[in-house]
Parts: C-alpha cells; structure tokens; sequence
C-alpha cells in the first residue's frame, strides 16, 4: 500500500477539533518530514472539516471514533499504530507524549527518520512512501529515559528520541516530561544533622562506635529516622504534585575514601544479612515506597547505586509496589 505514489497522496492528516498542542504539533510533524522526504505535501486537517479522502488519525478520539481499545494493554508511553479497514492509519496512545512517539517511530519505519542531534536529522528521499499492513504496538522497557550530554537536553532531540528526562527543555508541544522534585542525594534534606544530630546523634551514622555529624549518612535502622524522612517525603508530595518521581538517596562525601554509611548494630545486621553495605538502603527505601504507595499509587520514589552502595544486596529485592518497572529507580 502506498501513502505517497509518485509525489501524490490520497491520505490527510487529522486530528480530534479540540486536540492539544502536542497533538497538533504531531501532526504538523508528520507533515514536515514527509515532505523532507517525498516533496508532497500530506494535508493536515481537524476533524470540523469533511473527510477528502483516507486519513491518518492522531489521538485517542478523532471524528467520533473512539481508539483506546487499541491502547488497552500498553502503558501511558505505550503506543499503537494501525490501518483500519484498508484505508485509515491510526496513531494513538493513553498519553499526548506517546501519540508524538508514535508518529517519530513510524516515520522511522516508512522513511527512515533518524535524529542524530539537534540539527542533524536524517532520512531517506522517496518519490514513493509504502507499507504494508500495519499493526504495531511499542511499549517501553524503563519507564524514565534520560541521558547526559548537551544535545538530550534538547527538545527536538529528547522528544524524536523519546527521552523523557527531566533535565530536557521538553514543554506542552511535545508532552512535557516526567518531572522529578530533586534528583540529588537527598539523606541530609530528609533528616538534616544541622537540625537534629545534637539532640539526637542516634539519627545518623556510627563509625567506629561513634556517631559522627560531619560526612555522615542516616541511621537507616532507627524507626524514628523513617518517620521523620517518610513525613518529609509526604510533605514534598502534597507541596508538588505536579512531580512524578522523590529522591531518597544517600548523601555524597567523597565516600570512595571515607566511611560513611552506619555500622551501628543493627545497620550492619542488615548489610551483613544481605551481603552488601546496600542492603539497609534497599530495605530502608522499600518501606518508604509501600508507605507512599498507600497514599500516593502514582509516585515513584529514586535511590542510587552508587560509591559503597553499588555492591547489590543478596536476595532483597526492590519493591515493585504492582507497576511494570520497579517503583522507585536506582541510578548507578
């Protein structure tokens, strides 16, 4: 089948009257690097104006047809692209995000579209642009995509790559992103030593049989240290709802030379049961993440793998908390 034969089309672009401007920006999208390919120009239409021929459809609803069966199954980045009854090409998912993905993956499929950097995309140059019966679903193995050098920081780049980091410059025209509170080492934000070690040296790490306030992390084990991060946890929570993902990571000391993660008794029962110095901060950001989850399902919550924490516990695992990726996200 063909969408464009010898520079001429039958097919239109539509999308729903009250569409957002990330699916209008889809659509006019699809038009550009069609044309970058072809030289024809596919028109691009609302559904308020009458059908001229097939049509490639952007959205959960266009001209009364309602597409969300097809997304069933897929989560919200998730999306379906299909041909219905021979004629008209379907891209939609359960999000505005991954209609725009929809349509980059299936300009790679059809014409090779290939963003390499901001301004170095790439695809091949047709006189005619064919498929065959389409019928993809596209899911994502991470559920959060980022990664670092300048040009991911781009929206062009971040967006035709389906990066949804949330250092990028990723605004309403291409969906937004999946926006974090603080992605940093966040023990010290959670229960402060300044704030409470010298009433409570218990609440932070002993070394050598010494609780220490400088270069410290949190007594991971002390039921009075969860409380406390797991109120200022919920608190971030009510204050942004607008963020998706909470960092409760350990802090940062130049840990490659000191010592800094607690040895207390009951600490290290933990590591030493586990088999890894990670293991209380597994443990630790596990309760935390049920608890939330009980309030706030849609939250994730952020940890690290990092300095003396990259050794991986022996037989703990992360808490799920009933989503496809793991609940809160470990960064190594």
């Amino acid at each position: 089948m063909f969408l464009i034969k010898k520079c001429v089309t039958d097919y239109h672009i539509c999308y729903d009257y009250n569409a957002s401007e990330c699916i209008r920006n889809a659509s006019f999208e699809l038009q550009k690097y069609l044309y970058m390919s072809s030289k024809t120009c596919v028109p691009v239409f609302s559904s308020k104006c009458p059908r001229r021929g097939s049509e490639i459809h952007l959205g959960r609803i266009v001209r009364e047809s309602d597409y969300t069966y097809l997304t069933k199954d897929l989560s919200d980045e998730g999306f379906a692209i299909k041909l219905l009854d021979n004629k008209d090409i379907v891209i939609t998912s359960k999000s505005d995000r991954g209609i725009l993905y929809g349509v980059y993956y299936l300009l790679e499929k059809l014409i090779g579209l290939k963003c390499y950097s901001y301004d170095e995309i790439d695809c091949n140059y047709l006189e005619d642009i064919e498929f065959s019966d389409l019928d993809i679903k596209k899911d994502f193995d991470f559920e959060y995509r980022e990664v670092y050098f300048n040009d991911a920081f781009n929206k062009t780049f971040a967006s035709m790559n389906m990066l949804n980091s949330n250092l990028a410059n990723l605004d309403s025209s291409v969906g937004g992103k999946t926006k974090w509170f603080n992605f940093h080492h966040s023990f010290s934000d959670l229960v402060n030593p300044n704030e409470y070690f010298d009433k409570h040296p218990e609440y932070f790490s002993m070394i050598d049989g010494k609780r220490i306030k400088e270069h410290t992390e949190l007594c991971l084990s002390n039921p009075d240290v969860f409380n406390i991060a797991l109120n200022r946890v919920r608190k971030w929570i009510e204050d942004n709802p607008e963020c998706k993902v909470f960092s409760v990571a350990q802090d940062e000391w130049m840990g490659h030379f000191i010592r800094m993660a607690c040895e207390c008794p009951e600490c290290k029962k933990i590591d030493d049961k586990y088999q890894a110095q990670s293991a209380s901060i597994i443990n630790f950001v596990n309760k935390i993440a049920k608890e939330i989850k009980k309030e706030y399902p849609d939250k994730l919550i952020h940890t690290f793998a990092y300095q003396y924490s990259r050794k991986p516990p022996v037989n703990l695992d992360v808490d799920s908390n009933g989503i496809k990726m793991n609940k809160y996200f470990v960064d190594n």
